[in-house]
Parts: C-alpha cells; structure tokens; sequence
C-alpha cells in the first residue's frame, strides 16, 4: 500500500505524517492485538477517511483475531485490507474483513485458509474439552469467514473437506473469486493536505 502525500503548502511534520501510516499485522497474538487496538484508534481520530490495514502474516490465535474483528465491526470509518505478500490462517479471515470494495491483494499474494487446530495437552478430559472449545472457535472462524466473503453457510467447510481437510492455498485470482478480496493490484491512496494560516489582530 502506498500513501502519497500531494498539495502540501509545506514540508508534512513527521508526527502529523505518521498519523496516515498504515497498521501492519505481520501476527496474531496478545502483543499485536494491544499494538492493534491502539494504532486502529489513533486511525479512527486522524483525518484520513479509512483505516489502512496492511496483513502479512503466517496467523496466529483465534481469540485474538476475534478481537481484532470486533473493533472492525465497530470501525465508524471504512476498512481498506492490504495482502502483499502473504495471508495464511487468522491472516486470511483478517484480510476478508475489510470493508465490501476495499479488500486488496498482490497479483503474487499467497492466500490459505485452513480448519482450526489445537496442541492443548492433559487428561482426556482436559483434551476433550479443548477439542469441542476449538470446534466452537472454528465454527466462529468459518461464520465471520463465509459472511464476509458473502457466501453460504459450509461455503469454505466444504472447499477444505474437497481439499481432504488439507492446507487451502489460494493464489489472488482464486481468492477474488471465493470472494475474500475484491481487487488484485497495489492501492494507492493520494492524501492532500492544506496549510490555512489566519492572523487575529489581539
């Protein structure tokens, strides 16, 4: 994603420039998503009129993720989502969640999708109850999954169980048409900036 800045009466301060710096999610977990919260809200009170979202990652944790689809959902600003380079497991469901429209990626994006997994241990209780905690998640996973991408409810259930419940790469032009992003290209967003300057007489 690149952001041009044009119009500009006078060199941009740097605080003011790193107001339009897009968020960038390189993994999922309890340290990016409190990075996330407050980059997404310094976003939301900047003059820009989206938030840039920028996913290359491997993944990472459900309930993170979730977290961060929340404050999404609550954006009072459109959502522009960004894969350079690759969006892999929590990565992927990030990246559909931006807004309808606003949903890029490389033309040499990797893009996978994949069931939910757990490496809990402990007794066989313990094991079953994080079995059927996972199930639960993933269940959530597919729902946000197959919304967002506006398909049936198994859209993507069904695709991996042909994928024999395998990894499911996808390239751009196939998540284009499964409906995880909406165009394939690097977006390029222009922001003009005025200087006003007023004299009072005091």
């Amino acid at each position: 994603m690149v952001i041009q800045f044009k119009d500009s009466a006078l060199p941009l301060h740097p605080d003011l420039r790193a107001a339009w710096q897009p968020i960038r999610i390189t993994a999922v977990n309890e340290a990016t998503l409190a990075t996330f919260t407050t980059d997404f809200n310094k976003l939301l009170n900047s003059p820009l009129e989206f938030v840039p979202l920028i996913v290359d990652s491997y993944g990472g944790h459900l309930t993170q993720l979730f977290g961060m689809i929340q404050l999404i959902n609550s954006s009072i600003k459109p959502v522009l989502t960004y894969c350079p380079t690759k969006a892999y497991s929590a990565g992927s469901i990030l990246l559909s969640c931006g807004t309808p429209g606003m949903r890029f990626a490389s033309p040499l994006a990797s893009i996978m999708v994949h069931e939910a997994w757990s490496s809990a241990d402990g007794s066989p209780h313990e094991q079953i109850n994080n079995a059927k905690e996972t199930e639960r998640l993933q269940d959530l996973m597919f729902g946000v999954l197959n919304k967002n991408c506006g398909k049936a409810n198994g859209y993507f259930e069904s695709l991996i169980t042909k994928n024999k419940s395998a990894d499911l790469y996808l390239d751009a032009k196939t998540a284009k048409k499964h409906g995880l992003i909406d165009r394939i290209g690097l977006p390029v967003v222009e922001v003009s900036v005025n200087l006003k300057t007023e004299v009072a007489i005091g």
